[in-house]
């Protein structure tokens, strides 16, 4: 994770953010995970949303929520978790960045690549109760899916993750489209979609899970920058 930061902070972003899946499966590696991501720099703050492996780490039972452990962990060393929740950011000059942060919401029974797309109206509705029509929105969503719902809420920009890039391992491609078990699974695969005036980016990740192998499918820290239209 060392050069993985450095190679983050080296970008001079002013903001940072980490769309899901942190660990996997265990919270063994969780205060590593706190010291590396400790180290991200970004005047206007360091933000993450969870993703189904996250919720694989630290699960719920026995009226335990979930996850809890895990953000506690991170958020003392400055990573902030938006959970169906939004922070405000506003530079000295400039317009209001809403950054919206959709929890995992497909922690359920069954299949959890299931994209929940009432759930995912749900919260978005009720986290943009109030807002500021007139705010530039990002949105943060582990499951690319959520791009197809993010129009209806003003979001020009979608970031997701979910798909490790095409399922880490990467057989080929057919006209341009990675052929891999996440290409069976999910209509954003990953890299930039667009459709009229509306962007979604689905991030390859850097790490893996289960097997340590990645074939054809690099990892990836990807930098955006936000002009005014």
């Amino acid at each position: 994770m060392r050069p993985v930061v450095e190679s983050a902070n080296a970008l001079g972003s002013e903001v940072v953010v980490i769309t899901g899946d942190i660990l996997d499966r265990s919270l063994a590696l969780l205060p590593e995970a706190s010291e590396s991501l400790g180290r991200l720099r970004a005047p206007f703050g360091v933000y993450a949303i969870l993703g189904n492996h996250d919720y694989y780490s630290d699960q719920r039972g026995g009226g335990y929520p979930g996850c809890n452990r895990l953000i506690a962990g991170l958020e003392t060393a400055g990573v902030r978790f938006l959970r169906n929740s939004s922070v405000s950011i506003v530079p000295a000059a400039g317009a209001e960045l809403l950054l919206v942060g959709l929890d995992w919401l497909g922690a359920t029974r069954g299949d959890p690549n299931i994209y929940q797309q009432r759930r995912t109206r749900e919260a978005l509705a009720r986290v943009l109760t109030g807002a500021n029509p007139d705010s530039a929105r990002v949105l943060l969503a582990h499951h690319p899916h959520s791009f197809e719902d993010a129009h209806s809420f003003g979001f020009p920009l979608t970031l997701a993750g979910h798909t490790h890039g095409g399922g880490q391992v990467v057989l080929g491609y057919i006209n341009g489209v990675p052929v891999g078990l996440a290409a069976l699974r999910f209509r954003y695969v990953r890299g930039l979609y667009q459709e009229q005036s509306r962007y979604l980016y689905v991030n390859r990740g850097i790490g893996y899970f289960s097997l340590p192998i990645r074939l054809n499918c690099l990892p990836e820290i990807s930098r955006f920058r936000l002009l005014r239209a």
